[in-house]
């Protein structure tokens, strides 16, 4: 879905668009910073819950965005290519 909000469309070889461009830039330093989050919430929240329960919500979390971003694919997806 990244990849059809930010399309690189000129480029000269095809390292350009597989290691050069915005959504290589935000999944990289996206997928760290909600790694980063991840520990950071889970030492903030350590004497309120256990670290096995807040590991299933982070997999829920995981489970839904992915969801989400699936059904955006599906539905909105073809719509955004054809408007390239």
């Amino acid at each position: 879905m990244i990849n059809l909000w930010f399309p690189k469309l000129n480029w000269t070889n095809e390292a350009q668009v597989v290691k050069q461009s915005v959504p290589v830039f935000i999944n990289t330093f996206g997928g760290m910073g909600v790694v980063a989050l991840m520990f950071f919430l889970m030492e903030q929240t350590k004497n309120l819950i256990s670290d096995n329960l807040f590991l299933l919500l982070f997999i829920v979390f995981y489970i839904i965005v992915g969801t989400v971003f699936t059904l955006l694919v599906k539905y909105r997806g073809k719509k955004i290519f054809y408007n390239l």
